[in-house]
């Protein structure tokens, strides 16, 4: 996927420099894509996630270069029954042929009523994405309010720096967006947005929230 955002971003490139001698990179930005996966163990869900594709700028490190934002916004359970909320971020300079995926310092999630800044977090090198990592948010009263505002389809902004007291990057993410194709006129992108992917993923976390507590009431009764 990362070749393919490379592709079309230069693409749109040469066509902006072919017919207006100058490019507007803020044309190129906004969401690709985002789709709901399930995680299964055995066939019973214990975890929903959100993958996403998006492209925004870096003011802060980049001098405002286009930057693709690839990973996923997760709802699980831990096998004692305890939720969580996870994002996978990896970014990459898509006009650079020879860039690579970079993981970020530190990444939250921000919604119009939370943010996963100041929750507690682990975090970890993703083992089957390179460039990618992970990082675990611990379910306090903001990061709840994360995740009602995602179910119910509210702005969602993803943060992250490069270094240790560094700038935050901002990139808006859509999550009604599930289909994004080039457009030569006007420069850009065609969008294609739809309710269902936020409706299965509202669904799976009330389903993994019921396994949570069933899982919760057994780590009480074998004390």
């Amino acid at each position: 996927m990362w070749k393919q955002l490379c592709l079309i971003a230069t693409a749109l490139t040469i066509i902006a420099v072919n017919h207006i001698h100058a490019l507007d990179p803020s044309a190129l930005t906004g969401t690709m894509e985002v789709q709901f996966h399930p995680m299964q163990m055995a066939g019973i869900k214990q975890g929903c996630t959100l993958v996403y594709r998006t492209i925004g700028q870096d003011f802060a490190y980049r001098q405002g270069k286009l930057i693709a934002l690839s990973g996923n916004i997760a709802y699980v359970i831990s096998n004692q029954g305890v939720p969580g909320l996870g994002l996978k971020i990896a970014t990459i300079n898509i006009l650079d042929e020879h860039a690579k995926p970079e993981p970020p310092n530190f990444a939250y999630i921000e919604t119009p009523n939370g943010t996963t800044a100041k929750s507690k977090f682990l975090h970890i090198d993703s083992p089957d994405t390179p460039g990618a990592r992970y990082f675990s948010f611990q379910l306090d009263e903001s990061a709840l309010k994360v995740m009602g505002d995602i179910a119910t389809g509210s702005k969602v902004t993803i943060g992250f720096n490069r270094e240790k007291g560094g700038l935050d990057v901002l990139v808006p993410l859509d999550l009604s967006v599930i289909e994004s194709t080039a457009a030569e006129n006007p420069l850009g992108f065609n969008r294609r947005h739809s309710d269902e992917t936020l409706h299965q993923f509202r669904s799976c976390v009330l389903e993994v929230s019921e396994l949570g507590s069933e899982l919760g009431k057994e780590r009480l009764k074998s004390k």
